[in-house]
């Protein structure tokens, strides 16, 4: 009787263990299933991506564990790009490490996560970038050139602690020169802080995004950080007299208002950046 006991005990404790390791692979493919999803999406970055292929074909599947993209053509798109569920991670190996064209897949791959998470996806960006430009530890995005290997966190959202110590700083802006006369747009993405630039030294117009509800200090050191880099003509008189983040009225040639330039929203040059407040700084040297 008692070895009767036993092996039903047995029987009962294989079958739990059984539906222990079912769960888990249901709950890995869910992950995926719903990754994949906003990947493939009609609306998805990924899809806006590969239409403007005129002579690739792309094929996604979802393999199990994995999502396989197949391209084929001549555009530098050209295999099969597998990526697997491993772990806390999602993981992209290129079998060649001279090709990184599996990189700009990875891509959408992490926006994807971002996704399905409901994380926006500038600020994403912004972190991944301000971790570097910070020197904070990062554990959401690891890159090893030497093996090829890229490898996203896709275990739950991101909890982006240190977002609040993060700004366009002296290191977002390290490969940058100062303004000529000629006109150059640029953008600038570090933390919550999304800083977009037109035009030259003497007609310069700077448009600074905070995610959240409205700027903070992270947007005065970034205006900070810009000016004196980008150096258009008079910034030293500007940095004289902008102590702090407030409204100005053609002080020297600068004007400051909070909200966005209308001509800019009107015009439609500045999308993806709805969860964000705007400083915009306008600036015509005098003649």
């Amino acid at each position: 009787m008692k070895k009767t006991i036993r092996t039903i005990i047995s029987i009962l404790t294989a079958g739990l263990m059984l539906m222990a390791f079912a769960s888990c692979g249901e709950k890995k493919n869910e992950l995926m299933q719903g990754i994949y999803e906003k990947l493939t999406a009609a609306d998805s970055s990924y899809s806006e991506w590969k239409s403007g292929f005129n002579a690739t074909t792309f094929e996604e599947k979802l393999d199990g564990e994995a999502i396989v993209i197949t391209a084929k053509g001549e555009e530098g798109m050209n295999g099969e790009y597998t990526f697997t569920h491993d772990g806390d991670y999602i993981i992209y190996t290129t079998a060649d490490k001279e090709d990184y064209s599996g990189y700009s897949v990875f891509m959408f791959i992490r926006n994807a996560v971002g996704d399905y998470y409901g994380m926006n996806s500038t600020l994403m960006n912004g972190y991944l970038a301000g971790l570097q430009n910070f020197g904070f530890e990062n554990k959401y995005l690891n890159i090893d050139m030497e093996k090829g290997e890229y490898k996203i966190y896709s275990a739950s959202k991101w909890d982006m602690k240190e977002l609040d110590e993060m700004y366009v700083n002296d290191t977002a802006l390290e490969y940058y020169e100062a303004l000529t006369e000629d006109d150059v747009n640029r953008i600038i993405n570090s933390g919550k802080i999304t800083v977009v630039t037109y035009g030259n030294k003497d007609h310069f117009k700077m448009f600074v995004y905070e995610y959240g509800d409205k700027n903070t200090d992270l947007t005065y050191k970034s205006i900070m950080a810009v000016m004196n880099k980008f150096q258009p003509t008079d910034y030293e008189l500007f940095n004289k007299y902008y102590t702090e983040l407030k409204e100005v009225k053609d002080a020297d040639g600068f004007t400051v208002t909070f909200g966005l330039d209308k001509s800019m929203e009107e015009a439609g040059e500045i999308t993806g950046l709805d969860d964000y407040s705007c400083v915009t700084i306008i600036y015509n040297a005098s003649k």
